[in-house]
């Protein structure tokens, strides 16, 4: 018995060490499978977090708000350079679905700023009202600024320098006096103020203040656009620039050419007016002007120029400051 115990135990002793071995590859595999398992889990986990980011910004990307959807009412503090501009602006938002539309232009022919100041200082019945709330203008005589800022809720108010002080910073002294006191009696709080920039004249333009610039083009217009960015949008009163004289000069680089005013400084009342009138609805409204159809029925043929001029007044909207090259460099056929 003892010899049979003898050689027993190292039987013993040897399956003992074969389940110990055995043992310790179940851990090892087990301990394998766990760390697969927690990398399947994270990288599920970082899969799904970016599928969720991008889930996220697709519903949180924000959209073009549309100003002035159903109402707008639109006051210009200006001149014959607001007339010009303002002259078709009720026809576009008509066309582009607005329903209640009421514009008005307080007018005095080459009114400076320091005029528009001294008559608000003094409440001059200085001006000629111009109102156009069905699609045509109606002008009343001996009207003030009080008058004229009271008469509507109006969404914006427009302000502008004479043309040929537009380009010369000395001349806007009274800018910031303008401003608080339309800040101040404007009667909607929520309206906004905006500058309107006027543009350089004809190259053969004989307007006496033509010399101001050299009687260079390029000359005015640049100063125009220097001074309303040193010397106007600095001013947190402004909330906006409608870049009239850029759309037309950007209209100017393509096969129009020099041909957008009629005495070499006010605008042509067809192509001229027209594209000043689709900078002022795009500047005001954020809205594109590619759906615009309505042109004037006198100026029918104006439908042949669209291209150029929507380009023209895009690139305005998009580059309000300097010149953008127009890529309709020969006539339509």
């Amino acid at each position: 018995m003892k010899r049979y115990i003898q050689k027993i135990t190292p039987l013993l002793l040897i399956l003992a060490l074969l389940l110990s071995m055995v043992g310790c590859g179940a851990e090892t595999t087990t301990e394998s499978e766990e760390t697969s398992s927690e990398t399947s889990t994270e990288t599920t986990t970082e899969e799904t977090t970016v599928e969720e980011e991008q889930t996220t910004t697709e519903e949180t990307e924000p959209t073009k708000e549309i100003k002035y959807k159903d109402s707008l009412k639109v006051l210009a503090i200006g001149n014959s350079f607001s007339v010009d501009g303002m002259e078709y602006l009720w026809n576009i938002c008509d066309d582009q679905g607005i329903e209640t539309i009421v514009l008005g232009n307080l007018y005095i022919g080459g009114c400076t700023l320091d005029t528009h100041w001294n008559n608000i200082s003094n409440k001059t019945n200085a001006y000629t009202y111009y109102k156009n709330t069905t699609g045509k203008w109606v002008s009343t005589a001996s009207v003030s600024v009080q008058t004229a800022i009271a008469d509507e809720e109006w969404d914006v108010i427009t302000i502008q320098q004479a043309s040929g002080s537009s380009g010369r910073p000395t001349t806007y002294g009274n800018l910031t006096k303008i401003l608080e006191w339309i800040d101040t009696n404007k009667t909607n709080e929520n309206a906004e103020i905006i500058w309107h920039m006027t543009w350089a004249y004809a190259q053969n333009s004989t307007h006496k203040e033509f010399v101001n610039y050299q009687k260079n083009q390029m000359t005015m217009y640049q100063n125009i656009t220097e001074t309303v960015q040193s010397t106007v949008t600095t001013n947190t009163l402004v909330q906006g620039v409608i870049p009239s004289g850029t759309a037309l000069q950007n209209l100017r680089s393509s096969y129009v050419g020099d041909t957008i005013t009629r005495d070499g400084y006010h605008l042509h009342k067809g192509i001229g007016r027209y594209t000043a009138s689709l900078t002022w609805f795009a500047a005001i409204t954020g809205r594109s002007v590619e759906s615009v159809k309505w042109v004037p029925i006198n100026y029918s043929a104006l439908k042949n120029n669209l291209p150029a001029i929507k380009e023209a007044v895009t690139n305005s909207i998009q580059t309000p400051y300097s010149v953008t090259q127009s890529s309709y460099t020969e006539a339509p056929n």
